[in-house]
């Protein structure tokens, strides 16, 4: 008898034994699964697209600007045996300026008086760089037409000196040129009017051989 029951005694200890393996496996197993559900999953993320460089873009070279030409313009009246009217010499420069000042690289001034050929020569010869425009009406007595009037016969007498040196680089004459404008003398005050517009096209005329021998010198 006391061997059966050392036996059932025996049993029952190895059943308590499975149990608490099988219990203790079975908590392994729970705290293996908890433990990895709690774990975060780190999701793969791919890798970054190079943004390609942008290409420099070439800076276009910018051409020096050349510095304006100065050109100074004097004119007169100055003519012993004409009548010529003082407010043509003032006509005449400007409408010379606006010549010259067609190309861009020329700076102009005009004189505020009177100027004779000495004056410019010394104004040239003061001058740095550039040129002085001297502009002279004359009167033109080998017209002895009697349809001429007296300002009809008036002309202009140009010359350009050259800075520093004061020496001519160009000269010459123009006569007044037909111009839009109606040429019906009818009295004095048309005829003067008539001149005085025939004078300033005869100016535009000189600017542009000045503006030649200009371009034939500078670089």
């Amino acid at each position: 008898m006391r061997s059966i029951a050392l036996k059932y005694q025996s049993q029952s200890i190895s059943r308590r034994a499975s149990i608490v393996v099988v219990s203790a496996m079975l908590s392994f197993c729970v705290l293996t699964v908890l433990a990895q559900s709690g774990r975060r999953v780190k999701k793969a993320t791919a890798p970054p697209v190079p943004t390609p460089e942008a290409s420099p873009t070439a800076t276009p070279r910018k051409t020096p600007e050349r510095p304006a030409i100065p050109v100074f313009i004097g004119a007169n009246t100055f003519d012993s045996y004409g009548n010529i009217p003082y407010y043509f010499a003032d006509s005449v420069a400007k409408s010379c300026a606006e010549g010259l000042q067609q190309r861009g690289a020329i700076h102009v001034e005009l004189s505020s008086r009177d100027i004779n050929r000495s004056d410019a020569v010394k104004r040239a010869k003061e001058a740095k760089e550039g040129y002085v425009v001297l502009l002279e009406l004359r009167t033109d007595r080998m017209r002895t037409s009697s349809q001429d009037s007296e300002v009809s016969r008036i002309y202009i007498e140009y010359v350009a000196f050259a800075a520093v040196t004061g020496r001519p680089v160009t000269s010459g004459s123009v006569y007044q040129q037909a111009s839009s404008v109606r040429d019906v003398i009818l009295g004095r005050s048309d005829s003067t009017t008539v001149a005085e517009q025939r004078l300033k096209n005869a100016a535009r005329v000189a600017a542009q051989r000045i503006l030649g021998a200009i371009a034939g010198r500078e670089p």
